[in-house]
């Protein structure tokens, strides 16, 4: 038959079938003309083919839910016949050149699960194995002589998961029946109700128990004499993701294709189906204990009460404690999450949380572990706090490091009395904040307080930084802070006071540092509010200070608003500098290019810095009247005039760039560097080396 005339009465076959088959599930011995794949069976070369047919019949129980196991033959299904090339390169079965034949239907059998397959095959056939599958293509591998089934990568689609084949003899026969045993069974996942999946799952796992009777067998090896290779397994992760999926198409069945390696073996497995939602990864948990056995079909039911949000791992520096979404960092202040586990524990974010979706979060109150956010980002989130410290920890015990917040939007409202903090990561820091960066993120407050007399401290890093902590390698980012109320309080581009070490810190351009409380004695910088008895290295600040404070007297600064020391005690600032506008409103207010106040009676050490920013008359570098006990070497201003400070000098901003010999020394840093700007407005550059 010529291949024009067989394909179009081919064609004409299927549209009748399909309408019989819509009439009737029983069809009998319906002819339909079949025959190879165009491509493939044209492609044969010089090899003399034979035309064979085979008589299927699928060897399946009843399909009680109607998912996952081949029962019945359609007729637009293919087979594929054949014997595997000697190939080294692995190839698909439908590659021209694996070995394998497409056969089609030809004719279909009572109840469909019986039809007739017609094709070609080498001649030189006869006397070998005759191996038959049907799968999906993808599924099934050809190489060196071997056929390979992996169970993993077949299907996820819950009605059509299964692989069938036989093995048979062939001796030179024009038809020959052959029973398709499913290979595999199939557990199929009922997750309609879990909220978390938006689109399709991530993955799932199964588990075996190590003294289970029976293991999973995820790729299954056939050679040329049909002996067949595996390797067994206790646990296997498949992975579920539809590329192909429209955008919130939520998948609602899903089937996993395992191999079980003992039939009628009683087993409990644990199912862990791993979701994918913007604000985290969640996993739904559940045992199936049956009988498991080859060409059978297992259901398991996944509800939202299934949701497991335990900790995985073992809190050590190998194994950290896994935060894989937003209410797994919220649960650490949660008892319950936390029992068992040492208040020194390790925690490490394993992917971005965008909190768009969530509503509301209470700050951690206090964190004595370490967490690292593995470079992962937390986006979009709103905290609103009422009373007392805040962020998203309000204290920090511990070290937190590697976090990259953005979009995050801090409100504060409540009380802030005396010695309280708030700052977006962190509201009172105790230790180590270390590679942190903030982006695109505000925090507005309006505070009050008790009446007690004390600092209020917000920074948009940390509210406060104590003495024993420290600050390494922060960024901020386009944020701001603004700050309103009747209280008087301490505010920074980075922290509102310090009394740690900060190392290689920074405060970019885009970050708004703006007071607006009318109480007098307040603090505001562009990198610090308030500084006391601290060690400040290798930072800048580039962000813009304003203040609208009426007529009470405040202290604002482009750096540090008041670098205050008490007596017997030394703040160090070595390496630092400051380019942002200062605008501090009134006459009354100390203010300054780089710092308000040099004040106190403890000493105040101040080598290799430098300010472009705009201030008032006489104090370009700091307010002409608060410089007591300073030594102060190697510090320049480019704008303006500097009065009672013969310390500080004048440099064009051309000099400055020719002085990068004398800024590297002291070092300000193992990483970091000075080098040559190319703008007035930052003629030393601090980089990474």
């Amino acid at each position: 038959m010529k291949t024009f005339f067989k394909y179009s009465v081919y064609t004409a076959a299927l549209f009748s079938f399909a309408f019989l088959s819509a009439c009737s599930d029983d069809i009998r011995d319906v002819t339909v003309p079949g025959g190879n794949d165009s491509e493939q069976g044209e492609n044969t070369g010089n090899v003399e083919m034979k035309s064979i047919s085979i008589n299927a019949v699928i060897n399946a129980p009843n399909n009680e839910n109607g998912t996952g196991l081949k029962s019945k033959w359609m007729v637009e299904d293919i087979i594929y016949v054949g014997t595997p090339s000697a190939s080294e390169t692995e190839t698909t079965i439908d590659n021209v050149n694996s070995g394998f034949k497409k056969f089609s239907v030809s004719k279909m059998g009572e109840g469909s699960t019986s039809a007739t397959f017609i094709g070609d095959v080498p001649a030189d056939m006869s006397g070998k194995k005759l191996m038959v599958f049907y799968g999906n293509p993808s599924s099934i591998k050809v190489a060196n002589g071997k056929v390979k089934l992996d169970f993993t990568s077949q299907s996820q689609d819950a009605a059509n998961a299964s692989l069938l084949s036989s093995i048979t003899d062939y001796n030179g026969e024009e038809s020959i029946d052959v029973t398709l045993n499913n290979e595999g069974a199939i557990i199929t996942i009922n997750m309609e109700e879990i909220a978390e999946v938006s689109q399709s799952p991530k993955e799932v796992t199964l588990n075996l128990p190590e003294s289970s009777a029976f293991s999973f067998i995820s790729v299954k090896e056939y050679d040329v004499d049909g002996n067949a290779t595996v390797t067994p397994n206790n646990n296997i992760t498949i992975g579920l993701s539809d590329e192909n999926a429209e955008e919130g198409n939520k998948r609602e069945k899903v089937a996993v294709s395992v191999c079980p390696s003992a039939s009628d073996v009683s087993a409990k497995i644990s199912v862990n189906l791993k979701t994918e939602a913007l604000s985290g990864d969640y996993t739904y948990t559940n045992i199936l204990e049956t009988n498991i056995a080859t060409g059978k079909t297992y259901s398991i039911e996944l509800k939202n009460s299934n949701k497991d949000n335990s900790l995985k791992g073992d809190g050590t520096v190998e194994s950290p404690y896994m935060i894989n979404n937003i209410e797994q960092l919220q649960a650490l202040n949660s008892t319950k999450i936390r029992e068992g586990k040492a208040a020194t524990s390790n925690y490490k974010l394993s992917r971005n949380l965008d909190c768009k979706e969530t509503e509301g979060f209470t700050p951690i109150a206090t964190f004595n572990g370490t967490f690292d956010g593995n470079g992962m980002t937390i986006s979009n989130l709103t905290m609103t706090l009422g009373d007392g410290n805040g962020g998203l920890f309000a204290v920090n015990n511990g070290t937190i490091k590697n976090l990259k917040v953005k979009d995050v939007k801090l409100e504060k409202n409540g009380k802030l009395n005396k010695d309280e903090a708030v700052g977006i990561i962190v509201g009172k820091n105790n230790k180590n904040i270390e590679g942190c960066i903030i982006s695109d993120s505000e925090l507005n407050a309006t505070i009050s307080h008790d009446g007690v007399d004390g600092d209020r401290n917000l920074g948009i890093l940390a509210g406060v930084s104590m003495s024993g902590g420290s600050i390494s390698e922060c960024v901020v980012e386009s944020s701001k802070i603004s700050v309103s109320g009747t209280s008087k309080c301490n505010i920074g581009g980075l922290i509102g006071k310090n009394q740690s070490t900060i190392n290689n810190s920074f405060v970019e351009e885009g970050v708004e540092v703006k007071l607006e409380t009318n109480a007098s004695g307040s603090n505001s910088g562009g990198f610090i509010g308030y500084s006391n008895i601290c060690r400040i290295t290798g930072c800048y600040s580039k962000a813009n200070v304003s203040s609208s404070t009426g007529n009470n007297a405040i202290t604002i600064a482009g750096f540090i608003g008041s670098a205050w020391t008490a007596q017997n005690a030394t703040t160090t600032i070595t390496g630092c500098y400051s380019i942002g506008k200062v605008n501090s409103g009134f006459n009354n207010n100390t203010h300054g290019g780089f710092v308000g106040s040099l004040d106190g009676a403890g000493t105040k050490v101040l080598t290799n810095c430098y300010t472009t920013s705009t201030c008032k008359e006489n104090s370009a570098f700091v307010y002409n009247g608060k410089v007591k006990t300073c030594t102060i070497k190697d510090c320049y201003f480019t704008n303006g005039t500097q009065t009672n400070c013969d310390q500080v000098k004048q440099k064009k901003a051309s000099d400055l760039r020719n002085m990068v010999e004398t800024f590297n020394n002291p070092s300000i840093g193992d990483n970091y560097i000075f080098t040559s700007g190319t703008t007035d407005e930052e003629p030393l550059v601090i980089v990474k080396k």
